[in-house]
């Protein structure tokens, strides 16, 4: 567990874009998005998708910097992963968006879903072989985040 910020203490929070749909918000990383991230590195079968390694978080540490180089990524390039955030219940969802540290071999635009939010994420009309995707990692040496292709169009 990471100490709190001292009473009265605030961090500043730039003002950077947000996206906001019917049932999802995509904004800025805070401190209160460290444990349902860190969580989410934690989940096995989420682990192999986003972590460098595939295996899944263990130390609160590991998941507090994993969070801080999402925010600072930001900070750093002007652009970076937003947090997903399901409007209704402010329910941590997971994080998409580009991500392009100096190691990495390319441009990338990732994302990681919760294992608690994967079921909401894709309606069930939705989930059927019509819209189906495959899961692609990126080739790059240590790439940790998965990309969709589409099999075939959706039809109406």
């Amino acid at each position: 567990m990471m100490p709190p910020l001292k009473k009265g203490a605030t961090l500043p929070q730039p003002d950077w874009p947000g996206i906001e749909t019917e049932r999802l918000i995509l904004r800025q990383w805070r401190a209160s998005d460290v444990a349902a991230n860190t969580a989410m590195l934690g989940d096995p079968l989420s682990a192999r998708f986003i972590t460098a390694d595939r295996k899944p978080v263990t130390e609160p540490m590991a998941g507090w910097r994993n969070a801080a180089i999402m925010a600072g990524h930001w900070v750093l390039h002007g652009f970076g992963m937003f947090v997903v955030e399901e409007k209704a219940s402010g329910t941590f969802v997971g994080r998409v968006g580009p991500f392009y540290p100096p190691v990495w071999p390319g441009f990338e635009v990732g994302w990681g879903v919760a294992a608690n939010s994967v079921a909401r994420a894709m309606p069930s009309k939705r989930r059927g072989p019509r819209s189906t995707g495959r899961l692609r990692r990126s080739s790059g040496r240590g790439s940790s985040t998965a990309s969709i292709a589409r099999t075939r169009p959706l039809k109406p």
